[in-house]
């Protein structure tokens, strides 16, 4: 078998240390105090955008509630007691200008001040010491640059700073004890650390921050700085005071690593990393590398996450060239969104590559990220510019959790800015908060009728006592439906002495895992409940599992995916002692897309739903059927396997993948105050052997 290699040799930038900014001090002096506070009565006006037209907010001097409240004045009402030290809300008239009964009321001798009643929005510009030379997420004109040039982020966050999108950063690992990334990131809680066993099932023994694919181990830290700079964009820790600021200021990065310290890793490793993304629960996937022609085994992994629900995004490259004549792989496949890198003053980047190939453009040059070690400096290249675009999808989606993949990625599509489009790029420059407004603001038609059936495990089954190590039980459902999940609901009666000895996990046909209880009910005995996202109550509260409530992890994972297929709950007793009955498990999902089955013949639409049981019989023939299907699939894949499996390296920016070399003769400074210095190297992807 030929086996290509791509090896990078990086080229670095000067780091550029990340500095305080401090404001003047000021003096401070005491004052004298007045009986009240007037505003300027020079012709002025109150914005309704800005404070509420019909309220105004009045202390009153020695307030007595009942002879105020109901009382008229200058034709206002003073309407409710805010609080003891004679506040309360002064309704105007629709007629009635509010300057003019805020004028009114101040004259008032029983008046010690009054204010029009300021609308008040969460802080949407974090404290973070460095974010105001993140000029990539807000760009204040500093060294050149444009103010209106960069992702425009902040009317997002003023809509949410927090992400329970999953992120997946699949590059050279992270350091993930770095204090702007360590609560940032994805932690495997169905995993037990340490001990030595795959709790969850998924293939990787204690897999608890992802996996190394790179040395086939479970830490993926980060031994190269570029998978590190890339998760700081993603998801840097926000307003805590640190360092600098994600696009997101809470979520959570998976860390997947494949590239090694030398920036070279091999296509199956990539391969591996995809499928781990997509069983583990990833919504979007950062692929900040590149090398090689196309791969028709890298494609189908591409493309089964893309189809399970997820977004895929890769850097465009960093060759300068048209990626329609000179394609870039993985940003080339079907279904990926290419970025291409803008400068400070939007144009194109002198390194990216360009073209109707490429989606989207977005700031990367001279990113300023984290870096191993609890460092901080700055990069320039494509891998750069993918990370701002992967964490504005996961923001965006996680602001609106009921859109799919394709309503999140169109409307960042259609709101970007027009600059860089065309024969740059097919939609110009991001535009983060005009994509977030536009998502807010989008009309809805009335929802859908909507379908409900329910699947179960076969019979009643026993759950076995653990021995010296944990018993896992693996109880199938199977859906023999081509069914779309607007919305997932589990149903779980089990008869147990010890409901805390049990974990419960729910697995997907396609290998997405969610964690419905996780030792949960102390010494409670039994289990009867409906695990739902629309509950009010967490599971993680209770001291007896009963009634409607959350699950450990939210079910809305599943959302937008094909149901159809064998899925897996899985139980596992952890300790000796007690033994239990699974009476009950089952899935009950809506849609309010067609049903594809035979049993859908026999359903009609109701208002309230429709519940239809398969019967065993059933479940067995389809099971029997897809196994077979699945034997002979596997049988191909495994011939031909060796043939479909090549190497690929890391895509290099034009100066900065290696963050501790620098220009020979210079040297290039990190914010701990070390300095590192070495060769200029030639930054290309090139192939060996052909």
């Amino acid at each position: 078998m030929q086996n290509w290699l791509f090896q990078v040799k990086p080229k670095s930038d000067r780091l550029k240390s990340s500095r305080k900014k401090h404001s003047p001090s000021r003096r401070l002096v005491l004052e004298g105090l007045e009986s009240r506070q007037l505003m300027a009565i020079d012709s002025f006006q109150v914005s309704s955008q800005l404070a509420d037209p019909d309220e105004l907010l009045v202390q009153f001097r020695n307030a007595t509630p009942a002879a105020l409240i109901g009382q008229q004045y200058a034709g206002a009402t003073i309407a409710k007691q805010l609080t003891d030290d004679g506040w309360f809300r002064v309704d105007v008239g629709a007629n009635v200008p509010l300057t003019k009964a805020l004028l009114a009321f101040q004259s008032r001798a029983d008046v010690i001040q009054a204010t029009p009643d300021f609308k008040i929005q969460a802080q949407s510009v974090p404290n973070d010491p460095s974010f105001s030379s993140l000029w990539g997420l807000t760009n204040n004109g500093s060294q050149g640059g444009l103010t209106t040039a960069d992702i425009n982020i902040e009317p997002a966050w003023a809509l949410g700073t927090t992400s329970t999108v999953v992120t997946a950063v699949i590059d050279s690992g992270i350091d993930y004890n770095h204090p702007d990334l360590a609560a940032n990131i994805w932690i495997n809680r169905n995993e037990v650390a340490g001990n030595g066993v795959d709790d969850d099932g998924n293939g990787y023994v204690d897999d608890i921050r992802g996996w190394d694919f790179a040395n086939n181990d479970n830490n993926p830290m980060d031994d190269n700085g570029h998978g590190t700079h890339v998760a700081g964009t993603i998801g840097a820790v926000g307003n805590n005071g640190v360092g600098v600021v994600g696009v997101a200021w809470q979520t959570s990065i998976m860390a997947l690593k494949f590239l090694d310290a030398n920036g070279s890793g091999s296509l199956s490793s990539a391969i591996s990393a995809i499928n781990y993304a997509r069983v583990n629960g990833a919504k979007v996937i950062n692929a900040s590398w590149g090398g090689g022609g196309f791969s028709s085994a890298l494609q189908s992994a591409i493309t089964q996450f893309i189809s399970s629900g997820g977004i895929f995004v890769a850097a465009a490259g960093n060759e300068s060239s048209n990626n329609v004549t000179t394609p870039s792989f993985p940003a080339n496949y079907t279904g990926v969104i290419s970025v291409g890198a803008s400068t400070r003053t939007d144009t194109l980047a002198s390194f990216s590559n360009f073209g109707t190939n490429v989606d989207v453009v977005a700031p990367g040059q001279s990113i300023l990220s984290t870096l191993p070690n609890n460092r901080y400096g700055t990069l320039s290249g494509t891998s750069m510019a993918a990370p701002h675009v992967a964490g504005a999808l996961a923001l965006l989606w996680s602001q609106n959790p009921t859109r799919t993949a394709a309503q999140i990625t169109d409307a960042l599509m259609a709101n970007t800015d027009n600059v860089l489009r065309g024969s740059t790029s097919q939609f110009g420059r991001i535009n983060v908060g005009k994509a977030a407004e536009a998502l807010r603001g989008t009309v809805t038609n009335p929802p859908p009728q909507s379908v409900q059936r329910t699947y179960n495990v076969a019979g009643i089954q026993n759950i076995n006592d653990a021995t010296s190590v944990a018993t896992v039980h693996r109880f199938p459902i199977d859906v023999p439906d081509g069914i779309i999940i607007s919305d997932l609901d589990v149903v779980l009666n089990i008869s147990h002495t010890y409901v805390r000895d049990l974990g419960i996990l729910l697995i997907a046909p396609d290998g997405t895992s969610r964690s419905l209880i996780n030792r949960r009910g102390g010494s409670s005995d039994n289990i009867q409940v409906t695990l739902s996202d629309e509950a009010t109550t967490s599971v993680a509260s209770l001291s007896t599992l009963r009634g409607t409530v959350r699950s450990e992890q939210s079910l809305s994972a599943f959302d937008g995916k094909n149901a159809k297929g064998r899925w897996i709950l899985q139980i596992t007793d952890f300790e000796r002692g007690d033994v239990g009955r699974l009476l009950t498990g089952q899935l009950v999902i809506t849609t309010t897309s067609p049903i594809v089955g035979a049993s859908a013949l026999n359903t009609s639409l109701t208002g309230a739903g429709t519940r239809t049981t398969l019967t065993n019989a059933m479940e067995r023939e389809l099971a029997n059927a897809r196994d077979l299907a699945f034997s002979l699939l596997s049988s191909w894949l495994n011939n031909s396997r060796s043939t479909r499996l090549n190497n690929v390296a890391m895509e290099q920016t034009e100066n900065c993948d290696r963050p501790a070399i620098s220009p020979e003769g210079e040297s290039s400074s990190v914010s701990n105050g070390s300095t590192v210095s070495g060769t200029l190297r030639q930054v290309r992807s090139r192939w060996f052997g052909r």
